[in-house]
């Protein structure tokens, strides 16, 4: 991939419904699109394939659809937002995104931790097999209790330890 002069890169934005300025944006990149926009995890709040959560988050779905008709559109998936590559068709999804000439690597913070229980976790929680396990045995019910709790939570910010250690041990 190459990094083109004029790119956004934008990260955990954790998008709630109704965030007028992320919606707005949103817009402003489709008035006058960027040559590129990188997603960087956790655009969402929470976006996983379940109907729920795709109507919750349909706005900046098809906002981001839209956009990515005219720019390119690149997105790394966060620990908010994964198994979402078929709700954006246009769309161009990886783990990481590398531009070796620039020497730039793109990913969402996560892929760096090297914590064995997070790492298992994640293995779970992105398993389109267990997904879709997850979502016959509770018919959405327990899905979408679940997720209408996780949308209520605030996210806090915190430093990450040894940050610049992690990103050169990857």
């Amino acid at each position: 991939m190459e990094l083109k002069n004029g790119a956004v890169l934008i990260a955990d934005v954790h998008y709630k419904k109704d965030d007028k300025e992320f919606l707005n944006l949103l817009e402003k990149w489709i008035a006058n699109p960027p040559p590129q926009v990188f997603f960087l995890g956790d655009i969402f709040h929470l976006l996983l394939p379940f109907n729920f959560l795709i109507e919750y988050n349909k706005e900046v779905i098809n906002l981001i659809n839209t956009l990515s008709q005219t720019t390119e559109v690149y997105y790394t998936p966060g620990n908010h937002d994964f198994n979402i590559e078929n709700i954006f068709p246009n769309v161009t999804f990886a783990d990481a995104f590398v531009d070796r000439k620039k020497s730039v690597f793109l990913t969402h913070g996560d892929i760096t931790d090297n914590d064995i229980k997070y790492k298992l976790y994640v293995f779970f929680i992105r398993n389109s097999i267990i997904e879709k396990i997850l979502n016959i045995i509770s018919m959405n019910f327990l899905n979408n209790w679940l997720f209408k709790k996780i949308l209520r939570k605030k996210i806090d910010c915190s430093d990450i330890e040894d940050f610049e250690k992690k990103l050169k041990k990857n």
